[in-house]
């Protein structure tokens, strides 16, 4: 097929395939303006980025259509419905030379794609847009629900009398926020009540440091360097520290491997480290359970020409020895690069893992409970012109893994909290994005994950931001030009039902409890920039009233060009339920300038007060390397490469 019949043949295949609603140049713009990056400092004309994304959207199709046409869709039939089980794959119903089969496969597809790409590439990408600036942010909250209130805070340095120095504040003090009672998530800073310590990135890899911590008194006691790893998240448990996070600078010039470091802390002022393990990929998460550390990460082979008898080259390693064929399992036959690799340790005895197991294809997305680990990858079906979520379901029990079932649905799942198990049963909510158009709901699966429940089209015309779950009851929120705000109440699994539908402006991309019959929002307000863009973080209260109902009770605006990163990272939230507590760290972009602030809320009466605003004055750090956490009557507000800063959690004052 010479150069003409190939372009004839994308003119004739692109007439006849459906574009999904979401490559659409006006969904392209939607979704690159929705997209949070470190530093917000400069924004692409509307035109630039349109006539992008109409030149993205040119590839993408040609690309598919040249694909079906010569290589034919991976995709062997029509997608089941929603909620139907594939089969009863189970592990050890694999072997290296299917693994190896399917990663050829993967290579030759993309092959032929790139040679597609690169013929009509061409101008596609050139030229720059216009960067203009944001203007100098407004320094005052808007509120609503209250009247302004000046706040009590000093940023200064004079002390006051606070509570005295030394009180015994061991069994009160704040903890990393968790999805699911009973199951650790990691972080860059923790607290036993006595210390505080913080990981945080330095020239030769990472650092960790311990602080004592005597009420409004701060001393660091060690500093410890771990040379050539990623530390992205920290755990304590006793005496244990424990660190895990992708090595970075390999001897060998391997594959991306994730370590996992043990370091006994009985004395604080020298950590000795006890193990160090290793699995293949880059880290993606963990969880902490009964003494447990789960591990899971991604492997993606980098290069196809697989040969069976050299299965080092193609899958993935624990503790530098390959995984078993027995212990892969294949929840399809479709073709990939990928792996998802998860491990088990004991943080007791951490000579080496309790289990391992891999799962072929790109499995990104996780939810675990103390029963259950659930493990989510996304595709795009060529043929039905949508997404779909490939879900598997495995057991645990003390460590050991074993593989269950696995199912397929329409639509998109996006992140942990998107998911939850209640007696039972499997429930998430979904946008789903077709060539018509998009729309969301919320799904209930038996010990099966055979769909037993559903109510859709929420949302239409929207994509879902953020989602909680309390109990029966999913909390969700979608957004496009208004902030609907769901409940829906699945304690009969079998018919979920619509409790209440609150429409705002704006929208919330971050959701928590906040006491018995309250719900608390960050997100973007109803003021917009030039650009269209919501440009002020939106801090929000909701209240659960009599069979579900929401209503927003307060909210506070903050000024113009402000960004939270509470939507991507739900551990940088401070939230205290009990002193109705909420602290976050915001971003402003003025005069092409990156600030920092730390701000904390507290809802008393009705009505939000700002308590503590605390400019941030590190040069390096963003706003994901800042924490707020409680040890008894005091706040710290800890940069983990900068200095801790004390406050009297009653007063306000500043107190060092």
């Amino acid at each position: 097929m010479n150069e003409q019949e190939i372009f004839d043949t994308i003119k004739k295949e692109t007439e006849s395939i459906t574009v999904p609603d979401s490559l659409h140049p006006e969904k392209m713009e939607e979704k690159l303006s929705d997209t949070k990056q470190k530093h917000f400092r400069y924004r692409k004309s509307t035109r630039t980025v349109l006539a992008t994304a109409a030149c993205l959207l040119f590839v993408l199709v040609a690309t598919l259509a040249l694909r079906q046409t010569l290589a034919g869709s991976s995709n062997t039939g029509v997608v089941p419905p929603v909620g139907t089980a594939q089969g009863e794959n189970t592990a050890g119903q694999t072997s290296y030379e299917t693994v190896c089969q399917l990663i050829n496969q993967y290579y030759e597809g993309m092959e032929k794609d790139w040679r597609v790409y690169n013929m009509i590439e061409g101008e596609a990408f050139s030229g720059a847009g216009d960067s203009t600036g944001a203007a100098a942010p407004q320094e005052d909250v808007e509120y609503e629900g209250m009247d302004m209130a000046e706040s009590s805070t000093s940023s200064g340095n004079q002390k006051t009398n606070g509570p005295s120095a030394g009180a015994d504040t061991n069994d009160d003090y704040s903890d990393t926020d968790t999805q699911v009672s009973d199951v650790m998530e990691g972080d860059i800073v923790k607290t036993d009540g006595s210390y505080i310590y913080t990981v945080w990135e330095s020239t030769a890899g990472y650092t960790f440091s311990i602080y004592q911590v005597k009420g409004s008194e701060v001393k660091r006691v060690s500093l410890t360097p771990v040379y050539n790893q990623d530390c992205n998240e920290m755990y304590l448990d006793g005496d244990r520290l424990i660190l895990a996070g992708t090595i970075w600078n390999r001897d060998d010039g391997g594959n991306d491997r994730v370590g996992i470091s043990i370091y006994d802390i009985s004395h604080p002022e020298e950590p000795k480290k006890l193990a160090e393990l290793t699995q293949s990929g880059y880290y993606n998460t963990s969880r902490f359970h009964d003494g447990i550390l789960y591990t899971f990460s991604n492997y993606s082979v980098q290069k196809g020409d697989c040969q069976p008898d050299k299965p080092k080259e193609f899958v993935p390693q624990i503790n530098e020895k390959n995984i078993p064929a027995g212990d892969i399992c294949l929840t399809d036959n479709k073709e990939s690069n990928s792996y998802m690799v998860m491990t088990s340790l004991s943080v007791e005895n951490p000579e080496d893992f309790i289990d391992s197991i891999a799962a072929f294809g790109n499995f990104d997305t996780y939810y675990m409970n103390t029963n259950h680990i659930y493990t989510v990858k996304a595709s795009y079906d060529e043929k039905q012109g949508e997404y779909l979520s490939t879900i598997a379901k495995y057991t645990f029990e003390k460590g050991n893994f074993e593989y269950n079932t696995n199912t397929q649905i329409r639509g998109q799942i996006n992140n942990s909290y998107y998911m939850h198990e209640y007696e039972g049963n499997f429930c998430f909510v979904y946008t789903r994005n077709s060539s018509r158009r998009s729309v969301n709901g919320l799904g209930v699966m038996n010990e099966n994950l055979e769909l037993i429940g559903e109510i859709s089209n929420l949302g239409i015309d929207e994509r879902i931001y953020s989602s909680y779950f309390i109990d029966n009851i999913a909390y969700f929120v979608t957004f496009r030009e208004t902030d609907p705000v769901f409940a829906v109440d699945f304690a009969d699994p079998k018919n979920p039902v619509l409790k209440s539908e609150l429409k705002l402006p704006g929208f919330s991309d971050y959701l928590h409890s906040f006491g018995e019959d309250m719900l608390v929002g960050i997100g973007k307000g109803d003021k917009k920039g030039d650009d269209g863009n919501n440009t002020r973080v939106k801090l929000s209260l909701f209240s659960i009233g009599k069979d579900y109902k929401l209503t927003e009770t307060a909210k506070a605006l903050m000024g113009e060009w402000t960004e939270s990163i509470a939507g991507e990272n739900h551990k940088a939230v401070f939230v205290d339920e009990e002193r109705c507590l909420v602290g976050f760290c915001i971003s402003t972009y003025p005069r092409y300038e990156y600030e920092l602030k730390y701000l904390v809320f507290q809802y008393k009466n009705g009505k939000w007060k700002r308590v503590l605003s605390l400019p941030i004055k590190s040069t390096i750090s963003d706003a994901g390397d800042i924490r707020g956490l409680r040890i008894g009557d005091y706040f710290y507000v800890v940069d983990v490469s900068g200095p801790i800063q004390i406050f009297d959690i009653h007063t306000w004052e500043k107190q060092n």
